[in-house]
């Protein structure tokens, strides 16, 4: 099954190593998806206006979009990270070919547990989350 990061291209240099280190620990290929407009571009076309909750523009074009296109029309599941208790929805496609999972919300994880998770797992947790 393929594996996708979605980039914006001001990942810190640890997010790529990073990546690069779940690659050999799970042997797999995570394809790296960009956008075919940059941040910077985005950021003048919203005219300085940087992304948040409530203007998203970032997560929609840089990544939401290029992970769509990406999959076309084959049957995906998107597993979403959002902790146990986060209060958001996070990404649900409006393509019906992608189906987002909650695994962590449904086996009530929190921060501790997904530390815990990354610990044992042997990948460690990220360094830009410690």
């Amino acid at each position: 099954m393929p594996s996708f990061a979605a980039l914006t291209g001001k990942e810190l240099d640890e997010t790529y190593a990073y990546l690069n280190r779940i690659e050999a620990n799970l042997g797999i290929k995570i394809t790296r998806l960009n956008s075919e407009a940059t941040f910077d571009h985005w950021l003048k076309v919203f005219g300085g206006y940087l992304t948040s909750p409530q203007m998203r523009w970032c997560t929609k074009l840089l990544k939401l979009k290029p992970f769509e296109a990406s999959v076309g029309d084959d049957p995906v599941i998107s597993y979403v990270g959002l902790r146990a208790y986060e209060d958001r929805i996070g990404y649900i496609s409006t393509k019906e070919n992608i189906r987002a999972v909650f695994p962590l919300k449904e086996h009530g994880i929190d921060y501790q547990g997904l530390v815990r998770l990354f610990q044992e797992s042997g990948l460690g947790m990220p360094p830009y989350m410690a």
